[in-house]
């Protein structure tokens, strides 16, 4: 009987640890969980915008649009290619127009 009762408050006591262990869990988890969602709406918005701009990008590359070119792009663009010295704005915007 008393080995029995030992085994039980063994048990409980694993029990108790396994709860306040996943009671910190659920507790860290809510902490932060409270702010991953306004992160990830923020990467969301942010992954959109860059998007967006990649296809104006590439449409007005295929079009040969060096108006929507010239307001996407930043002054100091620079483009590098494998083998070939880096493309200023105005350099890759002129190649871009007269191929």
């Amino acid at each position: 009987m008393r080995r029995k009762f030992q085994l039980f408050i063994a048990s409980l006591d694993r029990f108790c640890r396994r709860l306040r262990l996943e009671n910190v869990g659920l507790l860290l988890l809510a902490f932060f969980g409270a702010w991953a969602p306004s992160i990830r709406a923020d990467e969301s918005s942010d992954a959109k915008v860059l998007l967006q701009f990649e296809r104006q990008m590439a449409q007005a590359w295929v079009q040969r649009d060096v108006r929507t070119l010239d307001e996407i792009l930043a002054d100091d663009y620079a483009l590098s290619g494998t083998g070939d010295s880096p493309l200023n704005k105005s350099e890759y915007v002129a190649g871009v127009d007269n191929p």
